[in-house]
């Protein structure tokens, strides 16, 4: 099976081969470790990351790595090497800002030492190296030397519950002596103060601290602790509910096995979609004509269901009645006209009329023109006389 490969694979060999070959020297001179650097074009060292979070990652392990050859148990000259080691990758980063040198404060003292010694025996080289690092801020003091990160399957598995068991630290620290010291460095401070102020109340602007200091914090643990209590009891009820609804089932199903833990699995679910479809849905009004017919009358009565209202039929006869009623009104504004400018249209045909209706309409159309005529003549005749 092949190995993963990382970003700085192989970075570990290269460093023990430049070591190994500054050991060979015999000497701790940086001149001697540049060549060394040269002739195996650690320059080039990074040439091959091609975004900047591989560059990233590339220089963390490295400095990891050149990391442990800086701390005991390795000897002088190897550790004289590893500082130069540190030295150059750092300075030739092209990055902005620059990965610094992760370093714990338990190391820390070993490094201080390291430098102690450097300095008694006169090594001005490696002196000045460490003093431009510390200088430049390039170590960073971290807790761990490699960067801790939580995963997602180890987030899900934290039981929260199992801290909420556990004792307070808050009542460790602040319980019986500590208060108590508060409280009288607090009495101590505000005397000073009263004294620089000349009188028994405190000026205002001396006044930083609220007075009731410690009981301020005794009553903030206190409601820590009540706060801690509501969140065990809430927890315990729900897992008994939940052991309750569903312990006995998972106990008598673990004796039997896999095939009773499928089967009593099966009758949950038939028992959930018996639940869900014992009543009769509601359908929305344009989907009522769809709607199921429950089985059992007494559970599901009867309702009203609202009709849209009845269209009325169409009589052909009142449609004759009014058209007879439309004609006559037309041979009356057609009498008011003079004999020149009347004007006969041909009758209209209606679906459903018979030939003897359409006789009596156009009958009954002459003789209303007979009569506008004869009444416009007689008028005509009555204004010769009078003239």
């Amino acid at each position: 099976m092949s190995q993963p490969q990382y970003v700085s694979y192989g970075i570990n060999r290269d460093c023990e081969t430049l070591l190994h070959k500054f050991v060979q020297t015999e000497s701790v001179r940086y001149e001697q470790f540049a060549a060394i650097w040269r002739q195996m074009n650690f320059t080039l060292v990074r040439c091959g990351l091609k975004t900047q979070t591989h560059v990233k990652e590339f220089m963390e392990d490295t400095f990891l790595t050149v990391t442990s050859f800086f701390l005991p148990p390795y000897g002088f000259q190897v550790r004289v090497g590893a500082l130069y080691l540190l030295y150059a990758f750092y300075y030739t980063q092209t990055e902005e800002p620059k990965i610094k040198i992760r370093i714990t404060l338990n190391q820390w003292p070993s490094v201080l030492a390291f430098h102690e010694e450097v300095k008694r025996q006169q090594h001005f080289d490696a002196d000045y190296i460490f003093r431009k690092l510390r200088m430049e801020k390039a170590f960073l003091f971290v807790a761990t030397p490699a960067k801790v990160v939580q995963e997602k399957n180890q987030m899900d598995a934290i039981d929260i519950e199992s801290n909420l068991d556990r004792p307070s630290v808050l009542s460790d620290v602040f319980e019986g002596e500590p208060l108590e010291q508060l409280q009288r460095i607090h009495d101590k401070y505000q005397s000073l103060k009263c004294a620089i102020s000349g009188s028994d109340v405190v000026d205002r602007s001396l006044d930083m601290v609220k007075e009731p200091i410690a009981e301020q914090i005794s009553r903030v643990i206190d409601e820590h602790e009540e706060w801690r209590k509501k969140k065990r009891e809430l927890s315990r009820k729900s897992k008994q509910g939940a052991k309750a609804t569903y312990g006995s089932d998972e106990d008598s199903d673990s004796d039997d096995g896999d095939d009773n833990e499928a089967s009593s699995r099966r009758k949950r679910i038939a028992e959930i979609k018996k639940r869900s479809f014992a009543g009769v849905s509601q359908v929305s009004r344009s989907r009522r004509h769809r709607q199921n017919i429950s089985d059992s009358p007494e559970k599901s009565p009867k309702k009203k269901v609202k009709r849209g209202r009845k269209r009325k039929q169409v009589n052909f006869d009142e449609m004759d009645e009014l058209s007879n009623q439309e004609a006559s009104t037309a041979d009356e504004t057609i009498s008011s006209v003079p004999n020149n400018d009347i004007k006969l249209n041909m009758p209209v045909l209606v679906e459903g009329e018979n030939e003897t209706t359409i006789k009596t309409r156009s009958k009954k159309r002459k003789q209303n023109s007979e009569r506008g005529s004869k009444k416009v003549t007689k008028k005509n005749n009555a204004k010769k006389q009078k003239k």
